[in-house]
C-alpha cells in the first residue's frame, strides 16, 4: 500500500482522474503478492494487514484470493474477473511464499547476499 501511496503523490491530475475513473468503471484490476513477510519480518508483526479481502469488499471492491503459485488457478481468476461485468475495480490476492520453488530460500525472511 505504501508503493500506491508513493506513487499516487507523484501523479499528475490527469492521471488520478484516469485512474479514478477506471476505478469506477469497474475497469481497474489490481493483483496483490500477497507473502505476508516484509522488510522486517512478517507483516502481522510490523503492520497486520490481515484480512486483506475484507478490507478492499469494505471499499466496494471485487476481492478474490487464489493459490499465487497454481498459474491454471491464477489465469482462471483473471478470467472470472473479466467476465464479471459488475462495475466494480477488482483485486486478486494471490497467497504465495516466499522463495517457494527454490531450494534453501522457502520462507526465509532476508533474501540479501550479505545476510544468508
Amino acid at each position: 500500500m505504501a508503493f500506491f501511496w508513493r506513487w499516487w503523490n507523484q501523479q499528475s491530475d490527469d492521471m488520478r482522474n484516469t485512474v479514478k475513473q477506471l476505478v469506477n468503471e469497474g475497469l481497474y484490476k489490481l493483483i496483490i503478492d500477497d507473502n505476508k513477510i516484509c522488510m522486517l519480518g512478517y507483516c502481522k508483526d510490523v503492520l497486520d494487514l490481515q484480512p486483506l479481502k475484507d478490507k478492499f469488499k469494505t471499499f466496494n471492491w471485487s476481492a478474490k484470493y487464489v493459490d499465487g503459485h497454481n498459474v491454471v488457478k491464477l489465469c482462471n481468476a483473471l478470467i472470472d474477473f473479466k467476465n464479471d461485468r459488475s462495475n466494480r475495480p477488482k483485486v486478486l490476492i494471490a497467497d504465495t511464499k516466499k522463495g517457494k520453488g527454490v531450494p534453501n530460500r522457502s520462507l526465509v525472511d532476508y533474501l540479501h547476499p550479505d545476510q544468508t
